[in-house]
């Protein structure tokens, strides 16, 4: 199973904490995913714009309200410091824990 998102908090620049159902918490600077970046996610260069991250509850991530969002597997892995097979490989177990 993917690691879920259980709540989100701005915490300045472009650094969101990320808690997972697993329990992990971490602070997860966004800007050198963003940088440059065009399409949906270049408005997420705009400071204003980046600290509006909500959850979305259906898919079980963060997004933002231009409908850009970041495969939950993936912020586990930035979270984790792990490769995203490795991450959700702990996120499953932790869970069944």
């Amino acid at each position: 199973m993917a690691p879920e998102i259980v709540d989100v908090a701005y915490e300045g620049d472009f650094r969101l904490r990320l808690a997972f159902a697993d329990k992990l918490i971490a602070i997860v600077d966004f800007f050198p995913y963003i940088k440059g970046r065009g399409g949906l996610c270049a408005a997420l260069q705009k400071s204003e714009y980046f600290r509006q991250a909500r959850i979305d509850r259906d898919l079980h991530t963060i997004t933002w309200p231009n409908g850009y969002d970041i495969d939950p597997d993936v912020l586990y892995s930035w979270a984790s410091g792990k490769p995203v097979a490795q991450a959700t490989r702990a996120a499953d177990a932790a869970e069944h824990r």
